[in-house]
């Protein structure tokens, strides 16, 4: 059972934002890593909190916020923002 990448338009929205080199990279390792895979989860780290049913992928210095939902067998990708944004908790 592989997982399916599912993009959010907030998640295209930040994309905009970011170098587009750093966007390159970023959807790079979506689709080599994330999308089409077995286990998702071997890739990033479990958030706590009020974040507690996220995920969040690690690209350089960008964070990936992301929810896993093995009902569907999907992933959607939420978020993505320098590491700033996520430590901060900044919208």
């Amino acid at each position: 059972m592989t997982y399916r990448l599912v993009i959010s338009d907030a998640f295209k929205k930040d994309l905009k934002k970011i170098d587009r080199t750093q966007g390159e990279r970023i959807l790079a390792f979506l689709f080599d890593n994330i999308n089409g895979c077995e286990d998702p989860r071997v890739y990033g780290k479990a958030l706590k909190g009020g974040l507690r049913d996220k995920w969040s992928y690690r690209v350089g210095d960008y964070r990936i916020l992301a929810h896993i939902d093995d009902g569907i067998v999907t992933v959607t990708i939420a978020e993505v923002g320098h590491r700033n944004k996520f430590i901060k908790g900044d919208d």
